[in-house]
């Protein structure tokens, strides 16, 4: 987990890896966002550097901090699945290393239409944006911290 708790946050834990898990029982998705405080890796030792991603690019095990999101109105898709390019392309934030599924936005015909006509922000996940960024992103879509995983505010109950 964190190294100390001085060292411990929300600006200096920066994303490196989204992992889906898949679905649970409850029909919620799932994955581990994986967060270290140096964001510098063996690219060719994990896959990084092969294409394509899917079956190629490993999550690292050294981290420092992982939580867990789970969601139900909608997906993200994860670039370690994809089956083009390869995971050097998100490490290098040329491409996102997860964004929202752009099947599951309902009621909309485009991502242009969802910016245009609602002001809810779209998800997308960049190598190395901080846990504090990543907080602002999910909070904005009422996804909100509890414990060591994020979830819905909807699904939340309060005792």
């Amino acid at each position: 987990m964190a190294k100390n708790k001085e060292d411990n946050n929300d600006e200096n834990l920066k994303l490196v890896y989204v992992l889906k898990i898949g679905e649970n029982s409850k029909h919620e998705f799932l994955y581990e966002m994986l967060f270290r405080y140096d964001i510098n890796f063996d690219v060719d030792a994990l896959g990084w550097m092969t294409e394509p991603c899917s079956g190629n690019s490993e999550p690292p095990i050294e981290v420092d901090v992982i939580y867990q999101l789970k969601l139900t109105t909608f997906q993200l898709d994860c670039l370690h699945e994809q089956e083009f390019g390869s995971y050097y392309l998100g490490y290098r934030q040329i491409m996102a290393i997860a964004w929202e599924n752009e099947n599951e936005i309902e009621g909309f015909e485009s991502y242009q239409d969802l910016i245009e006509e609602n002001d809810r922000p779209l998800l997308i996940f960049y190598y190395g944006i901080t846990l504090k960024k990543v907080k602002d992103l999910l909070y904005a879509r009422q996804i909100i911290f509890k414990g060591d995983t994020f979830v819905e505010a909807s699904k939340v109950k309060f005792k």
